[in-house]
């Protein structure tokens, strides 16, 4: 195997846009901010504390000879991959019966979750960004400065267009097929970089399926309940101050999911 040879890149988020009352939460709560029909849309205030000494490090990234595969070891500390998090009463989210995991995002596209430190994957030959950050076993991201790391790599010859000193956005929930009891709440989660959202500044703008658009103005999760058995599309912009999509490689996604009844 051989050891990628990539430049060191420097990445803030934007925890300036959490308050002191946030950041030091002793108990996640829930705060409606917009209703739409039987549709209701909760800002997540997360429990910070209990995470502040949680650490997520990149300790190796490998290439095979053949450079169809990497291998990538993370290190984690104060933070146990595969135990369940206390889940607070009124959270009704998914929960994944594997535990805490690492959201491992390559280039945007819809995330690997990671349940031990060592993992393979494939790779194909270009550009590539790979965005990695602790979550709790409901996919809730951890949102603190060591808690998630952003690494470029090249396989062959490829031009760096990702231009990292701006504003990025990248999507992490909702995912997949919700089916039964993890319909009644879904967790709209992403995670950014080199911004700060705020009433005057850069925000989110959020479009789910062709009747629901509103924007966020600070950098937390939310929980949205009332969506009907079905398919949705959830798309995520990252705005500036005018409402414009901010120009960088991976601003506005939209993904779909589904919310389902078990067969009878």
């Amino acid at each position: 195997m051989n050891k990628i040879f990539k430049k060191m890149k420097f990445f803030y988020t934007c925890f300036a846009s959490l308050s002191f009352s946030m950041l030091f939460a002793q108990e996640e709560k829930q705060l409606k901010i917009a209703e739409f029909g039987r549709v209701k849309v909760y800002k997540v205030i997360e429990d910070i504390k209990s995470f502040e000494k949680a650490y997520l490090r990149l300790d190796t990234l490998l290439m095979k000879q053949d450079s169809s595969q990497l291998m990538a070891n993370f290190e984690t500390r104060n933070f146990q991959l595969g135990a369940d998090t206390k889940k607070p009463s009124n959270n009704l989210c998914a929960n994944s019966d594997k535990g805490q995991h690492i959201h491992f995002i390559l280039d945007n596209e819809p995330y690997t979750a990671l349940y031990t430190g060592n993992n393979i994957f494939k790779s194909t030959p270009g550009h590539h960004v790979l965005l990695a950050f602790l979550a709790r076993s409901y996919h809730q991201s951890l949102k603190l400065p060591n808690t998630f790391l952003v690494k470029e790599y090249t396989i062959g010859k490829a031009e760096d267009d990702f231009k990292e000193k701006k504003a990025h956005l990248f999507y992490s929930r909702p995912k997949g097929t919700y089916v039964d009891v993890d319909t009644a709440s879904i967790l709209i989660d992403y995670f950014l970089l080199n911004t700060v959202l705020s009433p005057k500044g850069n925000k989110v703008q959020i479009e789910l399926d062709s009747d629901i658009k509103f924007t966020v103005d600070s950098w937390t999760p939310l929980a949205v309940n009332g969506l009907n058995v079905g398919e949705h599309q959830l798309k995520l912009t990252l705005v500036d101050k005018k409402g414009l999509p901010i120009n960088s490689k991976f601003n506005g996604v939209t993904r779909k999911f589904i919310l389902a009844n078990s067969p009878k």
